[in-house]
């Protein structure tokens, strides 16, 4: 496994996935972080080119064996495209900062960190989580699940976690002041633009074409970690074209090691309960569900491999469109609806123990696609009734 740092030299621009021009809206939106895909893409494309690969004898198929194996073999499927085996994948993403007062990874906090509400001290933090059976003050739209226990007024935190701090979430503590979340304006400036179309045809300005867009400036330093398993060559050096216009981003050998886990995994082996933290999106065929958990008796179930665990509770947000761009094709990729980074899945461990759900689920993958893109990547915790 290759941990590398990709640090933007410019301003970096990640277009969501809504329509933009005669079809559809006239601002071009910029996601962050960008989908895993993306970073996903720019790699293998940077490795692609240091192996002197030709893409369209890329797209045909006609490959080395060394690319084969570890980027996989392009076969075309009616409208579509796929890549037969390829061991690339992409097993971890963060954000990420090299120098200033705080350097190290910064992970996503999730859905049940909140802050505000009428029962406490105005922004200080606090863990929500299922609400014992009998116990009021929940909220649960289906009837398979428990309501999450709430905290009236309060709303999730928009942000990340430092790596000490997140630990200590994921063993079921909340960082004691707001002041240790990472937000938005720590990392990033936006920067708008307003642009007019082309007429190609012409090669004239379009007039009366205007449209605006929205790039991310981040701060120095700051930048996204990469972790990729399966390929020999990964850079950790030199330049690779990132996100919208092909901008340049810097490549680094990531000098920090991981956190200290040994809190969370000793919260989930002692209470038999265990939380996911989605830290990238996941694409579910089950809609907001993965396809390994199946209703049984009026209860949601996961199973495989000897090891069971009930589904108790759930916090997700609102869906959005996962999509992107074909290689092989070269055309867009079919739309994903996709559960967002942040979401919160709550489970009792009905059969095998604490050591197994750790061992199964923590820094894996539990989208049931795209899963060698970087969806669906997990942390996993430990929890207690409120």
């Amino acid at each position: 496994m290759t941990t590398t740092f990709i640090e933007p030299c410019d301003i970096v621009f990640f277009r969501d996935d809504l329509p933009f021009g005669d079809q559809g809206s006239q601002v071009a939106r910029c996601q962050f972080p960008p989908r895993p895909s993306v970073i996903a893409g720019a790699l293998r494309t940077r490795m692609l080119v240091d192996q002197q690969v030709d893409f369209d004898a890329f797209a045909a198929g006609a490959v080395s064996e060394l690319v084969a194996r570890e980027f996989g073999r392009a076969r075309r499927e009616g409208d579509g495209s796929t890549l037969d085996g390829g061991a690339f994948r992409l097993v971890g993403l963060w954000l990420g900062q090299i120098g200033g007062d705080h350097p190290g990874a910064c992970f996503r906090a999730g859905r049940d960190l909140v802050a505000g509400g009428k029962q406490a001290v105005e922004g200080t933090p606090a863990l929500l989580a299922p609400s014992a059976r009998g116990a009021g003050g929940g909220v649960s739209s289906l009837p398979a699940l428990e309501p999450v226990g709430v905290r009236l007024g309060s709303t999730p935190i928009d942000g990340w976690l430092r790596g000490p701090d997140y630990a200590r979430y994921l063993a079921g503590t909340a960082p004691p002041s707001p002041e240790q979340v990472v937000r938005w304006r720590d990392v990033l400036d936006w920067d708008y633009r307003v642009g007019i179309g082309l007429d190609e045809g012409a090669r004239t300005v379009d007039e009366g074409r205007l449209f605006s867009s929205r790039g991310a400036v981040l701060r120095p330093g700051w930048g996204f970690v990469a972790q990729v398993d399966g390929c020999s060559a990964v850079p950790t050096s030199g330049l690779m074209r990132l996100g919208g216009d092909g901008r340049m981003a810097r490549l680094a050998p990531w000098p920090v090691a991981e956190p200290d886990w040994s809190g969370a995994r000793g919260a989930v082996v002692g209470e038999r309960r265990f939380r996911w933290v989605l830290q990238t999106p996941a694409i579910f065929t089950g809609g907001w569900l993965p396809a390994p958990v199946r209703e049984e008796a009026g209860r949601l179930v996961w199973e495989r491999d000897g090891f069971r665990a009930r589904l108790v509770s759930a916090s997700i947000g609102a869906p959005e469109l996962a999509g992107g761009w074909d290689l092989v094709r070269r055309g867009p990729k079919p739309f994903r609806l996709m559960v967002l980074a942040g979401s919160v899945y709550w489970f009792e461990i009905e059969q095998g123990s604490g050591e197994d759900a750790w061992r199964l689920f923590h820094g894996q993958s539990v989208s049931d696609e795209r899963a060698n893109e970087g969806f669906g990547i997990i942390h996993v915790g430990g929890w207690a009734h409120v």
